[in-house]
């Protein structure tokens, strides 16, 4: 991976700031729109979880047992957890794994 300049990371924080400060942007939103979103963000993680798992093995040799506890499985624990989602399925499968 190269080497980022300094004229790369002010570029990179100020992109990202811009971001951040977008009128109606994520820094805006309610707590209950945030929350939607990293619903259906987890709901997503967890549609790709096996495709992921696999993607993992083939790229790096994890063993898929591995790589489908904690490269498809914890995302999505992550962000329910993250939003305070503990009923949701995927709390549920990490919970059990």
């Amino acid at each position: 991976m190269p080497d980022a300049s300094e004229t790369d990371v002010d570029a990179a924080v100020a992109a990202a700031r811009t971001a951040f400060d977008e009128v109606g942007g994520w820094s805006q939103w309610e707590p209950g729109r945030r929350r939607e979103a990293l619903d259906r963000f987890a709901v997503a993680l967890e549609k790709r979880g096996a495709d992921t798992a696999e993607a993992v093995t083939r790229q790096n040799g994890m063993p898929i047992g591995i790589s489908s506890t904690f490269e498809s499985a914890l995302s999505p624990w992550r962000c329910a957890t993250t939003r305070g989602w503990r009923t949701s399925r995927a709390w549920r499968s990490c919970a059990r794994a």
